[in-house]
């Protein structure tokens, strides 16, 4: 919250990094949660990805179905990764 006061041209830099490292650590509940609030719609998209394909293999289409929710029809139709 500090920084969000004090400085906050550095929130969507630090919500990238974390993106990329809980992709990395296959943890994307979280990777996805900092994805969003990056404030970058392609970063977003790109994790979700991601984390669709993996929670389709790990069974955890609950998560899949509430983030889905989330999106437009028109986002998820042209996106393969998503659609799929």
């Amino acid at each position: 919250a500090r920084v969000a006061i004090d400085m906050p041209d550095c929130i969507a830099p630090i919500h990238r990094r974390a993106t990329r490292y809980f992709v990395h650590q296959q943890n994307f509940r979280q990777a996805v949660w900092h994805a969003k609030r990056a404030g970058d719609d392609s970063l977003f998209i790109h994790c979700l990805e991601q984390a669709f394909d993996y929670w389709l293999r790990e069974g955890y289409t609950a998560h899949i179905l509430d983030w889905a929710e989330t999106l437009p029809d028109s986002v998820i139709l042209s996106r393969d990764e998503l659609s799929a």
